[in-house]
């Protein structure tokens, strides 16, 4: 693949995980929290890359 593809093809990725993180991320707020308020998830970097990498998350 060159290297033009590849840069066009992050290009046009970065917008849809961005818009699909803050939809997850918008989900969790939602569910019973106030706004202002860190949820009770406790999700963090590695909670989130391992839904993205399909992992799920990590168990206590």
């Amino acid at each position: 693949m060159p290297a033009a593809t590849v840069g066009k093809a992050f290009e046009l990725l970065i917008p849809v995980v961005l818009t699909v993180l803050s939809r997850r991320a918008a989900n969790r707020r939602s569910a019973g929290a106030s706004p202002g308020t860190p949820g009770a998830s406790g999700a963090g970097v590695g909670d989130v890359l391992g839904d993205l990498l399909g992992g799920g998350r990590r168990k206590p």
